[in-house]
């Protein structure tokens, strides 16, 4: 359930490792701009668990053993309540407005199955990933239920590469 007890629109999913300032970070940029109904699901493979504020929406799901991260991912993206689904990494932030202008975005264009994020890390410049000059979703937003039709990420791709697979498999 989302802050307000409602059903969550948005469901956001990350993984962390020992970077309990990162996530802590990523956490309240989340609560802080926020806007919609959400529920927040990490995979914490970390050493040991997160000590700091952790939100009735957002739940901690400890990695043991580890799963890595494109098998954690999954594992979050199968527990997702919200219509959307939305990854990032623990050192990427948030800014006003992202939910609603993503979802609304998404809406508004429904042939389109992945949206891409601007986003920063470790506190850059705000961007969105391209290769070969073309864009594509290093932290994306799309239906649970698409994800859910082919499988969420691919799990033969242990990391790297795991969003472009995914990228393609929704086109």
């Amino acid at each position: 359930r989302s802050r307000n007890g409602m059903k969550p629109i948005l469901t956001l999913i990350t993984g962390t490792r020992n970077r309990p300032a990162a996530i802590a970070r990523l956490m309240g940029s989340i609560i802080q701009h926020t806007r919609v109904p959400f529920e927040m699901i990490v995979a914490d493979a970390s050493d040991k668990p997160f000590e700091g504020f952790i939100p009735d929406n957002v739940m901690m799901i400890e990695e043991r053993p580890r799963l890595g991260h494109t098998r954690g991912y999954n594992r979050c993206f199968r527990l997702a309540n919200g219509e959307w689904c939305l990854w990032l990494n623990d050192d990427a932030e948030v800014t006003e407005g992202y939910a609603e202008n993503a979802i609304r975005f998404m809406e508004k264009n429904p042939k389109i199955g992945l949206g891409a994020l601007v986003y920063s890390e470790n506190g850059g410049p705000f961007h969105v990933n391209s290769a070969w000059g073309a864009t594509y979703a290093n932290f994306g937003i799309f239906k649970r239920e698409l994800g859910e039709q082919i499988g969420f990420f691919d799990e033969d791709i242990e990391m790297y590469g795991a969003d472009n697979s995914l990228a393609f498999r929704i086109l």
